[in-house]
Parts: C-alpha cells; structure tokens; sequence
C-alpha cells in the first residue's frame, strides 16, 4: 500500500491494527546519500565504525520507508501480510516546525531515479514528520496558547490591537480605503445570504452560512450567520498590521480579525462579527481541534515509529545498521556521541531486532549462498525445496515476486521477511511451519539484537544487547606507501611471508593481515627501518602502534589522515604498521584492471 499525506491516516490506523496480532514486522528505507566520504575500513573498532557513520551519513534523508507486518496463519501454515510504502518528506505544515535542511547525492538520486523512484510524490504528497520531543513541545506551547485563548474570550478584539500609532503611507491609503469599505460591507450584508464581497480590486470574499459544514471548517467559520468570515487578500506584514490599526479605530468591537493562512501557505487576515461570548468560544474551540488535528499530521511518520516501538514486536531488517541510525535520528532524537549510549537508546526504540544478514553469515549455512545480497538471497531460497512457507496479503498491500520492485522500501522490506522465513527454514530450526516465528523463537535467539558490521573480517556482528568480542589483530600491519603504488606492489612486498589480505585505507594507506602473528612479526622485523617517507618508499607499523599514534592526533587531523584522497583500490584487505619506512626499487606498476569486492 502506497501511503502519502492524502492517505495517511486511514493507513495509520490500518498498520495500528495490524501490529496488535504481528509475528513480525520487517522494515526497509531509502536514502538521498550513503556517505559523505568513504572513511569506514575494514579494521574499524565497532566505537570508530559508529562514529565514522554518525559524522557522514546523517546529513543525508530517509525518504521512503517500508513496513511489512507479517501475522502468521496456522491452519494454512504460513503467514498473512500488509506492506506498506511510506513516502516521507520534511516540510513546514504548523507554526514553530523546523525548517530542515538535507544533502542529496547525485549517485544516489540517479539510482533512485532508475529504479522508478517518484521524486514529484515525495515532495508534492510524502508524509511529513515530527520528532518524539519537537511534538510534544509543539503540542504543550499549543497548549498554553489555547489556554489563554480562551481565557480572552468576550474581552476586545482578540487581534494585535496593542501596537503603536503607524501613519498610512499615501501609495497605501487607497488599500486601506478598501478593506474598510469591504468591512462596512460586510456588516451591512450580515443577513446570512451568500454575498461576493471581493471588489475590481480583489481586497476581500466572504464566506456564509450557505457554505457546506466542510468548507466552514476548513475557513474556521461557523455556519451561523455571525460566524460567517470576510477573508482580505493576501498581504505583506505591513498591511497586516495598518489593516488591525485602522479596522479596530473605526470598528472597534464589531468585529473580529485572525491572521490565517490558506491551503499555499500564504497569510491574509479573516473578519468575523463578534458575536456573543458563547458563540466567540464555539468558533474559538473548533479552530482549535482544526489546530490540534494539524498538529498530529505533522507529527506523521514519527508516529509511526513511536508505534513501531510500543508495540514490542520483533523488528526485521536486511543489512540494517544504517536503517536503524537513520530512524533514529530523523524521526526521534539525535544520535548521542557515545556509542554505548546508541545501544541504549536502540534497545529502547526496538528491544527485539533481527539482521537477516547475520543469519544469512551463519557458518553453518553461508556456504551455500552465492551472495547475500538481499534480491539474490530470496531467489536462492525460493529455489530450495520447502524452504520458504506460503504467504498471502490482503488486496492492496501486496505484492508479486513475479514483478520485482527491489529498491521500492514497501517491496524490499517484503522480501527480507520472507527471508527471514527461509533462513530459519535453512538453519533447520524452523521447519514446522504450523508454529509462530516470533521474537521468543529458540531459532531466533542466537541472532537477537546483532546486526551486520559491513567488510570486517573479524568482528561480523554489532551487538545492541550487550558488549562485543574484539579479536586480538596481532597479525595485522599498516602499510603507508606512495599513491601510486597498487596491490601487486604490496604482494611483492610480502611475497616472502606467504598469503596477506589487503584491505584499503585510501590510495596511500592500507592494512595487511598476514597469516600469523609470528609472521607479522618477522616481516616487521625484516622489512627495513628507514625513518623517511620518499616518493619510493614505505613505511610499516603494527596495528597497535598505528591506533595509538591515530587516538593521540586530534579529531580534525584524524579525519584527515583517514580520508585523504580516499580510493580504496584491488582486493579488500587489511594489514597493520609499526612505524618503519624502508626505501626499495620501484615494482613495475601493476596492470590488473583495479576491482571491488560488494560485500
């Protein structure tokens, strides 16, 4: 189901009762960029690998969310499901919501584009959205508005009446001269009958009882023959405020004026007959609900997560540590600093999370795929006999894996349930199919609260739950080497010292993993101790030599040295330094074609 602004709330209420009887829910997001700059490497501490993701990616938007409930059908043995496709975009739709700001990457944004991405709906018709706390700020000042609101009911003109003398410029007394004759107008046709107020000018049009209750509502009128309203036309701040000065010198009382703004945004001032105090606090409460209920569609699609949340169910992703941040931080708080602190504040947002990349990473079963990538994975599955169970939706919030739409959120947040199911089948845990798969589920437990930490070798999993397991990294060596050096030039270097793993820093940095500790070692030992770095020259350190000299640099100078001219190049591969540079003869350059491993 495609959710925009015009259906919002329908299909919240939709998801609400859905969620009450979920075995899970699987979610999926699109961005406007990944990262400002390549600076996450292979050997990054899970602390560095948050920090780094924190500093460049979060300047960029969620801008499409997909949710699929699944509920489980026992007596068909399989599961019943309701996606949803959530376009989601900042905008300004009550007083005091924060005007936004966002960076957009031109890869990503033609990537969207080729995969249909309809960028008119996102701005035109997406979802808009409040924080947790910038909502319950807006509703408490709107709060306290109201209260005095409707303390002032009965005193004079509720309009900014207290403001100094302005003298009307000549080239504005003509307009001003019309909308007092277009309120003396309006006072004198208060009958009831519809009446065109707006003169060859344009200054003002009424609206009457003999508007439907809809029209009255959205113009916050009342049908009565004293609610009916002169809407002014539009006009800058100025003229607002001659328009209060002059309309309350010459008709006190008699009269009403709100500034009010039309469906474009845009301000004019609404005259309405005073009326008695009963019928001032009528009009004044069904302005307000009208405020409140604008107030709860701002607060859109952060709804939606604060739901997600308490409602304590298993929630499923694919690859999903960027996901989650990217939730986190748009529709709830900033992310904090420190990353025991982001764990917490994950546990609280989503208690029960599962990362089908984890599962699919299992040794016991990773073997068997040829990729993990989330559209190949459900294709391997799905060719495996009995391993996916039969699933079904309602119509209208379905879709068909005979006509993909991978990169749509909706779909792919589909298919990574349905691959939840299947790995559970394949880990060979989950094989009755009559039984519910939920959080509590033993298959499950191993999995519970890890998600995939991208490209590291030796720490395959961030645990949310509790603290991980750091590997001693004793057999790893930082190389710094000129630019153009290329992977064949680091495999000669070590060729003495067997098979080494390169994982690029940038294009004049690299780790090396050498098969052993011993080895690292040696090769430390053996390959020279020059103390200058030369156009043909390198320099090696262990990797704790390196990490320590890295934690004594400033942040800035840090960053720099991490992401100078960042072009990770050949084979993913780490090594680690020790502070030694030895110059050597120049290996002919190395003509393989430079390639990367996706992982």
């Amino acid at each position: 189901m495609e959710v925009t602004a015009e259906n919002f709330q329908e299909q919240f209420g939709v998801l609400k009762a859905a969620l009450e009887n979920a075995s899970f829910v699987a979610i999926d997001c699109e961005f406007t960029g990944l990262e400002l700059e390549r600076s996450t490497h292979a050997y990054d501490t899970p602390e560095e690998r948050y920090r780094k993701l924190r500093e460049s990616s979060l300047d960029f938007l969620v801008v499409q969310v997909g949710v699929c409930v699944f509920q489980h059908d026992k007596e068909k043995r399989g599961y019943k499901y309701k996606a949803f496709n959530f376009y989601v975009c900042p905008k300004q739709t009550v007083k005091g919501a924060p005007d936004r700001m966002f960076r957009c990457q031109a890869s990503s944004l033609q990537f969207l584009s080729q995969h249909g991405f309809d960028f008119n709906k996102l701005f035109s018709h997406g979802v808009s959205y409040l924080r947790t706390e910038e909502a319950a700020q807006l509703s408490q000042a709107l709060s306290e508005r109201h209260a005095q609101q409707l303390k002032e009911v009965g005193s004079p003109n509720n309009g900014p009446s207290k403001i100094s003398k302005v003298e009307v410029p000549k080239d504005t007394q003509q307009f001003i001269d019309d909308v007092l004759d277009s309120v003396q107008k309006f006072l004198d046709s208060a009958s009831g009958a519809e009446v065109d107020m707006e003169d060859e000018d344009g200054v003002g049009s009424t609206t009457s009882k003999q508007d439907s209750p809809e029209d009255l509502c959205m113009r916050e009128a009342s049908p009565k023959k004293d609610g009916s309203a002169l809407h002014l036309s539009e006009c800058n701040g100025f003229k607002r405020k001659l328009i209060y000065q002059e309309v309350n010198a010459r008709f006190g009382d008699k009269v009403q004026l709100n500034t009010e703004s039309d469906s474009d945004g845009m301000l004019h001032i609404a005259v309405r007959i005073t009326g008695t105090p009963e019928e001032q606090r009528a009009r004044l409460e069904l302005k307000q609900k009208k405020e409140r209920e604008d107030l709860e569609l701002a607060h859109g699609f952060g709804r939606v997560l604060e739901l997600l949340a308490s409602s304590g169910k298993l929630i499923v992703g694919h690859n999903m540590l960027l996901d989650i941040m990217h939730l986190l931080s748009q529709f709830v708080d900033d992310l904090p600093k420190d990353y025991n602190e982001f764990k917490s504040m994950v546990r609280a947002a989503f208690p029960c999370l599962v990362d089908t990349k984890v599962l699919a990473s299992d040794n016991a079963i990773k073997d068997t795929f040829v990729t993990t990538a989330l559209e190949l994975l459900l294709k391997q599955l799905r060719n495996r006999q009995s391993c996916v169970p039969p699933v079904e939706s309602e119509t209208g919030y379905g879709y068909s894996l005979n006509q993909a739409k991978y990169h749509e959120a909706g779909y792919d947040a589909f298919v990574t349930g349905m691959c939840l199911l299947g790995l559970c089948q394949q880990l060979g845990k989950y094989k009755d199919h009559s039984v519910e798969l939920r959080e509590t589920s033993p298959v499950l437990k191993p999995y519970l609260n890890r998600v995939h930490m991208m490209q590291s070798p030796d720490i395959p999993t961030l645990y949310m739950a509790g603290n991980e397991v750091i590997p001693s990294r004793s057999h790893i060596l930082h190389a710094t080497f000129p630019a153009e050096w290329r992977a064949n030039d680091l495999y000669q270097l070590f060729n003495s010292f067997g098979q080494i793993a390169i994982h690029w820093i940038n294009s004049t940095q690299a780790f090396v993993a050498m098969a052993s500790s011993p080895l690292a070692t040696q090769a430390l030992k053996k390959l020279g101790s020059s103390k200058t770095l030369t156009q043909d020259s390198y320099r090696l350190q262990s990797y704790s030599t390196y990490m320590t000299r890295l934690s004594r640099q400033p942040a800035t100078a840090a960053a720099v040295t991490a992401n100078k001219a960042s072009s990770p190049r050949d084979s993913d591969a780490t090594v680690e330094d020790s502070g030694v540079a030895r110059k050597r003869k120049r290996f002919r350059p190395h003509t393989r074609k430079a390639r990367r491993r996706r992982v």
